[in-house]
């Protein structure tokens, strides 16, 4: 068993690897997510969702101008 001072500087000596190592874990990630490219399908996928709405609203428009609405003819 160590005394309780070995415990204090033990722990406080953990505590500052825990420290250093979380550090060290986000300088990787921000240096990972400056990387030029890394994203590249989401914007991809934006774009490609805007030119299906696009589609959509054109094909919309195909189905309500072939069909022309006519008033009931008096009789």
């Amino acid at each position: 068993m160590f005394s309780p001072e070995v415990n204090y500087w033990v722990s406080q000596e953990q505590h500052r690897d825990r420290l250093l190592e979380l550090e060290r874990h986000r300088l990787v990630r921000l240096v990972e997510n400056q990387k030029p490219g890394r994203h590249w399908h989401r914007k991809a996928s934006r774009r490609l969702g805007r030119r299906l709405q696009q589609w959509g609203h054109r094909l919309e428009g195909y189905g309500s101008s072939a069909t022309p609405k006519t008033a009931p003819a008096d009789t």
